[in-house]
């Protein structure tokens, strides 16, 4: 995953897609559409990390950085997390054993691969719904006090995950079920990594076509970036 994704469905609608409630819908209205999304940039999830455990949809900022790590200039903000290691790191150990879950609604990322001889940006999406991103947070809402170096991390898949570029990792995506499974406060850590190497969507799920170089300038954000510069593909006998 290159550190690019779009969501440009309205916000509201991939909240009622996933079956989360009317309320929570609504408040997600406010989300405009975006096509460009890079680390740093406050981010639409949903949630059950509030005292009453209900659903939330809230912004938080993608990228993340442990209050232990923040004074020791060799350790990074991050915004990806293996999520085969994530649970063993210590990065993200305690939000991983805290179960701090979150989904991030998307409708697809972009891979960068060659394409007549220069690298260019291919947007990948499912022909059939929206993509739903498993991440892990250390921010929490109801007003609390937030940690040094609060955001998220979007989990991925191993190195061999990628789908036009074989060496690239590719954001865990999950179907609305699954989505609603991963942020069930009641799942263990131990079935949440489960629930992601059994249920994660694989590279059969996915089309994908050529599209603007401009994604590459994180402050160009307009539709013209996903128009496709040919047909869509798939995996034969998807």
């Amino acid at each position: 995953m290159c550190g690019r994704f779009a969501r440009y469905s309205d916000v509201s609608l991939l909240a009622s897609l996933m079956g989360l409630d009317a309320p929570v819908a609504e408040h997600a209205r406010s989300g405009r559409a975006r096509y460009n999304i890079a680390p740093t940039a406050p981010v639409w999830v949903f949630h059950r990390l509030g005292a009453d455990r209900a659903t939330g949809a809230d912004q938080v900022h993608w990228g993340y950085r442990p209050a232990w790590a923040l004074h020791n200039p060799k350790l990074p903000r991050v915004h990806n997390a293996d999520f085969q290691s994530a649970p063993r790191k210590p990065y993200y150990a305690d939000m991983w054993r805290a179960g701090c879950r979150v989904i991030v609604p998307a409708d697809g990322w972009y891979e960068w691969t060659e394409l007549d001889g220069c690298q260019t940006p291919f947007l990948i999406s499912r022909p059939d719904g929206p993509c739903y991103f498993a991440g892990l947070t250390n921010w929490r809402p109801d007003g609390a006090t937030l940690p040094p170096g609060h955001g998220l991390v979007l989990l991925t898949d191993d190195a061999a995950g990628g789908v036009v570029a074989p060496d690239s990792r590719r954001p865990v995506v999950l179907a609305a079920e699954d989505a609603l499974t991963w942020l069930d406060p009641l799942s263990t850590p131990h079935s949440a990594a489960e629930l992601l190497a059994s249920e994660r969507l694989d590279t059969a799920r996915f089309q994908w076509w050529p599209v603007s170089r401009d994604v590459g300038r994180a402050t160009v954000d307009h539709a013209e970036l996903i128009r496709p510069r040919q047909q869509p593909i798939r995996w034969p006998n998807a």
